[in-house]
């Protein structure tokens, strides 16, 4: 009974959300649930108390106070309002509030026939990027995410039917190892988290007395199946407005060094995506900033 419930109101929120997109210009659209949110926002935040930033440079250091922290969940509900139909991003209405920049690097990976792997960190808009790729530039995606896919949420499952395509699956789970190497064989994408404590770590410079310690699974992957290794990210520009940006690939012979973990890869990487965190720390979140360490005096990488 409790299965039936959730599904009912997954269904009934989902098909009011669409109902109103369909009748709504964005800005309208926009207009009439952003208060509701932040109402959401404000009550998720009321009994709770701030919690510390986790230790990092200067310029990742944002306020944590009641005020930004309404303000960062109102923008979070306001994101997953897209969830309810990727399949109609690719409209017009849509499309003009979509900013890509980059998109040539991964148009010649595919037209050399080559696989790519798309790397992201805990930053911007990231749960969207593979909705807007999937439904408004219609490019086979493939997300690799954590956890049991037998244990997908009922609105999340309902909400995946409007990023199905025929020829790639929606996404693969932490239990599809097997499905996830099977893909990257072909020409896809693999869109994976690079900031995550799994696998073995690499350590790489970040800035001027930091380090970042990134995942050394997509490095492997890309030099095992040939692979372009690209950064990218998803910001909010405004209301609903959102830009997509893709780094240059790391250079083969970055990917062939494996000493410690390819290092000189992971180098490439943060130097491409460290001008996007500047321009944007409010965007940078804590699982992101967890990822960087102190480095000890004289110690040089």
């Amino acid at each position: 009974m409790k299965t039936a419930l959730g599904k009912a109101l997954a269904w009934l929120h989902v098909a009011f959300v669409r109902r109103l997109e369909s009748c709504l210009s964005p800005d309208t659209l926009y207009a009439v649930v952003w208060p509701y949110f932040l109402m959401r926002a404000i009550i998720n935040n009321l009994f709770k108390r701030s919690l510390p930033q986790p230790p990092a440079p200067d310029f990742l250091r944002t306020p944590r106070n009641f005020r930004t922290r309404v303000r960062e969940r109102m923008h979070i509900y306001l994101d997953e309002v897209l969830q309810n139909f990727y399949d109609r991003l690719n409209q017009p209405k849509w499309l003009s509030r979509f900013e890509i920049v980059g998109l040539e690097h991964l148009e010649a990976a595919r037209r050399a026939g080559r696989p790519v792997i798309l790397v992201y960190w805990h930053f911007g808009t990231y749960p969207l990027l593979p909705g807007w790729m999937k439904r408004a530039i219609d490019y086979p995606l493939i997300p690799f995410v954590g956890g049991i896919s037998s244990k997908r949420k009922v609105l999340a499952r309902m909400q995946d039917q409007y990023l199905s395509r025929p020829d790639v699956p929606i996404l693969v789970q932490a239990d599809q190892l097997r499905e996830l190497v099977r893909w990257v064989k072909g020409t896809n994408l693999i869109y994976i988290a690079i900031d995550v404590p799994i696998s073995k770590q690499v350590t790489v410079p970040f800035c001027d007395g930091w380090d970042f310690q990134l995942t050394s699974g997509p490095f492997r992957l890309a030099e095992q199946f040939g692979a372009d290794l690209i950064a990218c990210g998803l910001t909010r520009e405004g209301p609903w407005r959102y830009r997509m940006f893709f780094s240059q690939p790391a250079p083969r012979e970055l990917l062939a060094d494996e000493t410690d973990g390819h290092p000189a890869a992971g180098r490439h990487l943060i130097a491409e995506m460290l001008p996007e965190f500047k321009n944007r720390p409010e965007e940078c979140q804590d699982a992101m900033i967890q990822r960087l360490t102190r480095r000890k005096a004289g110690v040089e990488i």
